[in-house]
């Protein structure tokens, strides 16, 4: 509590919203001072050892993320388009390993889990094992692996041609098969949709 003698309290100056505006606005002009120069040393610095400038490196790096982004657009429609194939069932592909580990396959599979179809891959030693242990979708792969899985899509088609025509072949025979025992009990078989 003040003496009577020292008079009355200071009076709290209360900040107004342009004092605060200012100050931050000050920070902030502190904050992209250091911003360019730290930008200029880093320029210096790539122009010391050679390096493209400033500009090559983003048009580069805007040209990469846009061809990143097309391979992933094309993994997507293409896995779009085999998951409305009518008749579509679980097919897959081997390959030799990228250059990362040659002893290993690498797999290509389209399948169905619960109601969804997807494009996985997983790779192995098949010396040690049978197939993969671990499979993961294609669409949050790497990019080296988008960009390898993408050559194997013409063999991923072939191989669902084929199997398509193996499987219409045995559902035939054993339709014929059934039709003829059903006969012997009399039977009559209903016709698909």
């Amino acid at each position: 509590m003040p003496s009577p003698d020292s008079g009355p309290p200071p009076v709290r100056k209360k900040s107004s919203f342009p004092e605060a505006t200012k100050i931050v606005l000050d920070r902030l002009d502190d904050v992209t001072a250091e911003n360019e120069r730290l930008h200029r040393e880093l320029s210096r610095d790539l122009e010391n050892a050679g390096a493209l400038s400033s500009c090559d490196t983003l048009a580069a790096s805007i040209k990469f993320q846009k061809l990143a982004t097309a391979i992933s657009d094309r993994i997507q429609t293409f896995g779009d388009w085999l998951g409305k194939m009518p008749g579509r069932t679980e097919v897959g592909v081997a390959a030799d390993a990228t250059d990362d580990d040659p002893q290993k396959l690498f797999v290509l599979r389209f399948n169905r889990k619960g109601g969804s179809w997807n494009l996985i891959f997983g790779s192995y030693d098949p010396v040690t094992a049978e197939e993969p242990a671990n499979w993961t979708s294609l669409n949050s792969a790497p990019l080296k692996t988008k960009i390898f899985a993408l050559t194997l899509f013409p063999a991923l088609v072939a191989a669902f041609e084929k199997e398509h025509t193996a499987l219409a072949d045995k559902m035939s025979k054993v339709l014929s098969e059934y039709d003829a025992f059903a006969a012997k009990l009399g039977i009559t078989a209903k016709e698909g949709k």
